[in-house]
């Protein structure tokens, strides 16, 4: 049973449901980091700013994971360096031009529900944590190919099933 105000939420759009499939397993960060290696750069907040992106340019990356020490405290992205132009600063340290991350995703949350987060947060990047507290970035990017593919694959289960379902001979209540 739905909980009262479900039906106005899928209605107005604010909350949609993935389809499933009882031969595939739901989505899953962690499935996406097997299939899609994610990168595991680091720039420490006290570092140059030119250094950071230098290390972006040099590995083809849009945004970077920011390190206090050894505690991840943000990332740098292409976003920030730009707003960061527009306010006229000389060229600061990471750490002023850094966005903080607001959200952070563990192996297990759905990738349905990180999306969801991203686009509310207007992330252009996911901030993902394993259980030895190591982070790594996946863009959004990636999300939506995994989540496509990942639709595909429902789609054909379902198309298999009724077409095994509507066999000529095949007889069904």
């Amino acid at each position: 049973m739905t909980s009262p105000g479900t039906l106005d939420e899928r209605v107005t759009g604010s909350k949609f449901s993935t389809p499933q499939h009882p031969r595939v397993a739901p989505l899953s960060v962690r499935t996406v980091l097997q299939r899609s290696p994610a990168q595991h750069l680091y720039i420490q907040e006290e570092a140059p700013l030119l250094e950071a992106l230098a290390l972006m340019v040099e590995h083809e990356l849009s945004a970077i994971l920011v390190l206090d020490g050894e505690r991840l405290s943000g990332l740098f992205s292409e976003h920030d360096y730009l707003r960061l132009l527009t306010r006229n600063a000389s060229m600061p340290t990471v750490r002023e031009a850094m966005s903080v991350c607001d959200y952070i995703a563990h192996l297990e949350d759905r990738v349905q529900d990180c999306l969801t987060r991203m686009f509310e947060k207007k992330m252009s990047h996911l901030v993902v944590v394993d259980e030895s507290s190591s982070a790594v970035l996946i863009p959004r990017e990636v999300l939506l190919r995994e989540m496509i593919v990942h639709l595909e694959l429902i789609h054909r289960e379902i198309v298999t099933d009724q077409q095994v379902m509507f066999l000529r001979g095949t007889y069904s209540c």
